[in-house]
């Protein structure tokens, strides 16, 4: 896979706080991925309540597929991080126009490379969350599912901690509850509240 860097405002602004954040804090727990990873900072109130203790620091970029993700591994994102544990979420803006082998591909890739620069961190894998089907009525979940699966199988074999979180963000596995999404992607102060507790007992171990 490709690394893309992209040039967007949000993009370069994220990545400079990045890499601010690794030089001025103590960072035990990284959150790394895309807008589903980002979010956490509309809601700092749960963020605190459930992962203050745990020293953590969102890696998230709005947008973000896995080829500019991994632009940002191999630029400086990880390079004196000494985490504990890196929460990894990426992968649903691939969807639109990749198959499901590609993107899980892809993902293991960034996985293996966190793996590589933090080899004493546990990682934990989440898969790829529900998502509502778009404006043209094209559902995702077939393709969300075989990710996951592949995910599941290639996780338990490499030492990687896998969570599937559908369960409880889809009522039917077609699509976002609609009282924990207000667009059918993201997820709302609702979703994140209702997959905090999971978190810290997997951050926990």
């Amino acid at each position: 896979m490709q690394a893309i860097m992209r040039s967007d405002d949000h993009h370069r602004e994220k990545h400079q706080r990045i890499l601010e954040m690794i030089k001025r804090d103590t960072i035990r727990t990284v959150f790394f991925g895309d807008s589903l990873m980002r979010r956490w900072e509309e809601h700092p109130l749960l963020w605190q309540r459930f992962f203050s203790r745990f020293e953590p620091a969102n890696f998230g970029v709005g947008a973000d597929r896995l080829e500019h993700m991994k632009w940002r591994l191999l630029n400086g994102e990880l390079e004196g991080v000494e985490a504990e544990t890196v929460l990894f979420l990426g992968g649903t803006n691939n969807l639109v126009d990749q198959d499901p082998a590609t993107i899980a591909a892809g993902i293991k890739e960034l996985v293996s490379i966190i793996k590589e620069k933090l080899p004493s961190a546990r990682i934990i894998l989440l898969g790829l969350f529900p998502r509502s089907p778009d404006a043209s009525l094209r559902s995702f979940s077939h393709q969300v599912r075989a990710v996951n699966e592949e995910l599941s199988a290639w996780a338990e074999e490499h030492s990687i901690i896998f969570a599937d979180l559908s369960a409880l963000l889809s009522p039917d596995g077609e699509r976002l509850d609609g009282e924990l999404s207000d667009d059918g992607l993201h997820l709302n102060g609702r979703g994140y509240e209702r997959i905090g507790p999971t978190l810290v007992r997997l951050i926990e171990g």
